[in-house]
Parts: structure tokens; C-alpha cells; sequence
């Protein structure tokens, strides 16, 4: 196999067609010199009659260059494209490293990428990108899109019902998952209003709420049922027994 590489003249002259950006143009050439090192002895790159810098050049131009011209031209930082250029194998991880990168340097810069990237998906509604955000400072980028956009549902549900808005939240971010009944996430939600409206902290209430929430379902299936049981008081006293030294 030939061992040939283009110049980084003639590198920088076919990246200079393209972006006329000298920081793309450096880190496209890097990027050339980074894949052509990677797959020089993977004859499986090749198809019938290619050469091998042609088709390292190729490659950097599909899978790096249109895709961060694509992002800078949505309104995103060069660093933040070029971050998601060479995270090919997970847009949700690129996206949640990315935010998080750039958060140490300037979280008010961090948040308005996500903006952008949110925007670039088609999600105008600011209480998505507020849960995307909250998701991805959670560390938790897989799904989040899925997630954000059960939040935003759940949470416009139940204000149109007629709830608050602190129970609006913790239905909300209970029901964004999907794992849970409604039952139990309304339970969750009205003991998480409860403990806040008492004064109780949002430490306490979410933990107090999740554990209420687990007895409710655990031994009843609908709310005239704990009306009717004599033992509720009983099960409710333990709930409060476990969180009374929570802050």
C-alpha cells in the first residue's frame, strides 16, 4: 500500500476552498494527518482501486468538515463543532461533553449552545431546553431529548389542568422517564407540593415524596382506598420516621 500523504500545503489550500476559517483549516489539517495514521494499515478502508490518501481525504471531508461547517453555520462556537466532529460514534455524548467542557470555561456560554443545539432540533419551547440543560448537568445525556420532550407534555398537561406549578414540576420530571404509573407519579407529585408548601426543603420534599410515593403503590391501587384503610396513618408515620433528619 502506498504510503503517500498530501502536503500540508496542499491540505491547507483544499481546506481553504472550504472554510476560510485558519482555525478550521488547522484542525482539519490535524484531523487529516489523525485518521490517514489510524487506518494506513486497515485495508478494509479502502474500496477496489482507491488510494490511500485520497481516501483518508475523502473521509475527513464527509465525516469532519461538512459536519462542523454545518454546526458553525447553526449559530454553534468553532470549539463546540469541533468538539461534536470528533464524537462521531454519539451525538447525545458528544453534545452532554461538549456542554460540560465548555461549561467549566464559561457556563453562560455552555447554556446558550445548548440553546442553539435544541433550536437545530427543532425544540423552541424554553422549558425544554431548561430540562435538556438540567438532564445534561445531571450527566445524563442518553435519552435526554426523549426525557425533555415527556417533561415539556406532562408539565403543559397538568398546568392546563389547573395544578401549580411546583406540582406541575415533579409530575413532570417523575413522568419523563416513563418508568412510573400515573398513579404514582401523581401521589409523588401531590406529597412533593405537600412538603414544600410546609416549608420543607426541595432536598427533603423529593426524597420524602419518592419514598411516599413507593408506600402508596406498594399497598394501595387508587386513592379511595387510602381514605378507607385504618392502617394509613401507621404507614404514613414510618415514611416520616426514615426522613426526619433530612435537611
Amino acid at each position: 500500500m502506498s504510503k503517500i500523504k498530501h502536503s500540508d500545503e496542499e491540505l491547507k489550500k483544499i481546506f481553504k476552498n472550504k472554510s476560510k476559517s485558519e482555525q478550521h483549516v488547522q484542525y482539519f489539517v490535524k484531523k487529516y494527518k489523525e485518521v490517514y495514521v489510524d487506518v494506513e494499515d486497515g485495508d478494509g478502508f479502502l474500496e477496489e482501486g482507491e488510494i490511500l490518501k485520497d481516501a483518508v481525504l475523502k473521509y475527513t471531508l464527509e465525516f469532519y468538515l461538512d459536519k462542523v461547517l454545518s454546526l458553525t453555520k447553526n449559530g454553534h462556537t468553532p470549539e463546540w463543532a469541533d468538539h461534536n466532529a470528533d464524537h462521531l460514534e454519539s451525538e447525545e455524548v458528544a453534545v452532554g461533553e461538549a456542554y460540560m467542557k465548555l461549561k467549566k470555561q464559561d457556563p453562560i456560554a455552555a447554556k446558550k449552545q445548548i440553546g442553539i443545539y435544541c433550536k437545530s432540533l427543532g425544540k423552541n419551547d424554553p422549558l425544554f431546553t431548561e430540562y435538556y440543560t438540567y438532564l445534561l448537568d445531571e450527566h445524563e445525556p442518553y435519552d435526554a431529548v426523549e426525557y425533555s420532550e415527556n417533561y415539556v407534555k406532562a408539565y403543559r398537561k397538568k398546568i392546563t389542568e389547573g395544578k401549580s406549578e411546583i406540582f406541575a414540576k415533579a409530575y413532570a420530571e417523575t413522568k419523563s422517564t416513563d418508568r412510573y404509573t400515573d398513579f404514582y407519579c401523581t401521589i409523588r407529585a401531590e406529597s412533593y407540593e405537600d412538603a414544600i408548601n410546609d416549608g420543607k426543603s426541595e432536598n427533603y420534599a423529593w426524597i420524602y415524596s419518592d419514598k411516599y410515593g413507593q408506600m402508596i403503590v406498594n399497598h394501595y391501587s387508587s386513592s379511595s382506598e387510602i381514605e378507607n384503610d385504618e392502617y394509613y396513618d401507621y404507614l404514613h408515620q414510618k415514611v416520616l420516621d426514615e426522613v426526619c433528619n433530612i435537611k
